[in-house]
């Protein structure tokens, strides 16, 4: 996972509150994650992470444009990206997906 390292966020030592991050997503992140579906791209991410005690929400905006084929011939083409997204994550025992938008972590 190093090559995503740029990606990582330090959980343990965020203060609580708001804290704001942004990300480019080039070609060479969509060549690093090795999928078939998103060939290129570039994509702007602005993440928000509130810390609360014990908790962790992650609102994504993302914006931008990446290659995907065409379900019918195949060939590629850009889609526009245009989207939020919230993750919430809770410190527990062990890992537990308890839906798409919440997680919990040890």
């Amino acid at each position: 996972m190093a090559k995503f390292s740029l990606y990582n966020i330090p959980l343990k030592n965020l203060s609580q509150g708001k804290h704001t991050y942004e990300y480019e997503l080039d070609r060479k992140f969509f060549e690093a994650i090795d999928g078939d579906e998103v060939k290129k791209g570039n994509v702007k991410v602005v993440l928000t992470v509130k810390k609360t005690s014990s908790t962790y929400e992650f609102n994504f905006d993302l914006k931008g444009i990446v290659q995907v084929p065409c379900n019918r011939c195949l060939d590629d083409f850009d889609q526009e990206i245009d989207s939020q997204n919230r993750l919430i994550v809770k410190l527990g025992k062990e890992y537990s997906e308890e839906s798409d938008e919440v997680v919990i972590i040890p």
